[in-house]
């Protein structure tokens, strides 16, 4: 138990020392230098934005130019510094969020960006790093995000075409393997979008709000655990869980104070 409130409570901080000696180590290593001039024409300015994320020997992140938000990707060398295709990547505009990509099977999978064409829209793409090899997977789902693995299946959290509240999907990369796991009917309360995914012990929980669940990747197998506060409200939304010892941990305030929880994913297991 103190071992999962001191890896909570010490997270943050260590990402901080992480980051920064990282830095310190590259500074120290070499002078900065630049990688590649694309605004090579005075026409338009290629502007680039939004999050990075390395894949295939290389770092993929936005770039965007007078006909539209691409996908590029860059080896850290001039020659290798190259539009990929489109769309770009989503960009969030809250502050900190999860990247709205995830690495799987050796394909990148992600949300598309709002400002791509029309039926392109925040939708899910992957690519291998190239034009042919990018595609959109479906239109069945938009808003794709939270990506989460588990034996070689991307699953996310995702709205209908003609919803607003968020279900949990599976997707393989096909058109035909993109199914909804998990369908939420949204009530007057529990109105928060599917968060706190972990994989533990084979199986993958999430939360809506303080509602804890846990599934084998089908319909079927999708399971409600419990309320960890009081019916109807008063407790705190479940927003991160963690994998340790085939159990997921998280920290929520229940009927009583706000505390660390674990769960096995039953009901009896959970507390």
């Amino acid at each position: 138990i103190h071992l999962i409130y001191h890896l909570f409570y010490y997270m943050k901080e260590l990402a901080l020392f992480v980051f920064l000696g990282a830095l310190f180590n590259y500074s120290f290593a070499q002078n900065p230098s630049l990688v590649a001039d694309v605004n090579t024409t005075t026409d338009q300015e290629i502007d680039f934005r939004g999050d990075f994320i390395y894949f295939n020997d290389a770092v993929y992140f936005n770039g965007e130019d007078n006909n539209g938000l691409y996908l590029w990707k860059t080896d850290g060398t001039t020659d290798h510094t190259l539009k990929v295709a489109k769309p770009g990547l989503f960009i969030s505009g809250y502050g900190a969020h999860p990247f709205p990509g995830i690495i799987n099977d050796g394909l990148l999978y992600y949300r598309s960006a709002v400002n791509s064409d029309d039926e392109d829209q925040n939708k899910l793409f992957v690519t291998n790093g190239t034009q042919s090899g990018t595609y959109k997977v479906t239109d069945k789902v938009l808003n794709p995000y939270e990506f989460i693995v588990m034996d070689d299946i991307v699953y996310f959290e995702g709205t209908d075409p003609d919803s607003v509240h968020y279900d949990l999907w599976r997707s393989d990369g096909t058109d035909s393997g993109t199914s909804k796991v998990f369908d939420y009917t949204q009530d007057s309360y529990h109105y928060f979008g599917i968060s706190g995914a972990t994989v533990a012990g084979g199986k993958l929980f999430f939360a809506l709000a303080d509602w804890l669940y846990v599934t084998d990747g089908t319909e079927a197998g999708t399971a409600f655990v419990l309320e960890t506060g009081e019916p109807g409200g008063g407790a705190t939304p479940i927003t991160k869980m963690v994998s340790y010892q085939d159990k997921a941990w998280f920290f929520t305030a229940g009927t009583d104070e706000y505390g660390l929880w674990y769960s096995d994913g039953t009901a009896s297991g959970t507390q």
